[in-house]
């Protein structure tokens, strides 16, 4: 059976991280340091989204009360599209904080959500319609990589 200082250097190479056994009062503090700041951003993270979100609602309410008239499951669609996008990157958010160990699937997941958002077909016909529901999408996607990709 490996003895305890082989299990922590074991454990260190698989998880990227040494033992709270092992780490020095240092040590432990500047891990939960790490860690507070990790959280701090995806806080961050999520208020932006959630901001960007009300703006694409805000952007697209004009166009999506007058479909309500005319084509009331093309509005009721347009809302899940916006919806889901909202959602997909909240939730990935919210498991990132709970794991507590990295952002990257935060930023990997919002950079495909920008590349689906610039070819989605909803969104460009807010766009011709004269709701800019993408840009404000876009640009908190592009804050977001840059904050939890540095």
């Amino acid at each position: 059976m490996p003895d305890r200082a082989e299990q922590d250097r074991w454990v260190e190479r698989v998880l990227g991280f040494a033992p709270a056994r092992t780490l020095s009062a240092s040590g432990a503090s500047a891990q939960q340091a790490a860690l507070t700041r990790l959280r701090e951003s995806l806080d961050q993270a999520r208020s932006l989204w959630d901001g960007a979100y009300g703006a694409a609602q805000s952007a697209s309410r004009d166009t999506q009360a007058t479909l309500m008239v005319t084509a009331p499951r093309e509005a009721k669609g347009m809302q899940r599209v916006l919806q889901s996008y909202w959602q997909d990157l909240a939730s990935a958010i919210q498991v990132a904080k709970r794991a507590a160990n990295d952002a990257s699937e935060v930023v990997t997941l919002a950079g495909e959500l920008r590349a689906e958002m610039q070819g989605d077909a909803m969104l460009d016909h807010l766009e011709k319609s004269g709701a800019a529901a993408r840009p404000p999408l876009i640009a908190t996607l592009d804050k977001i990589i840059a904050l939890l990709g540095a």
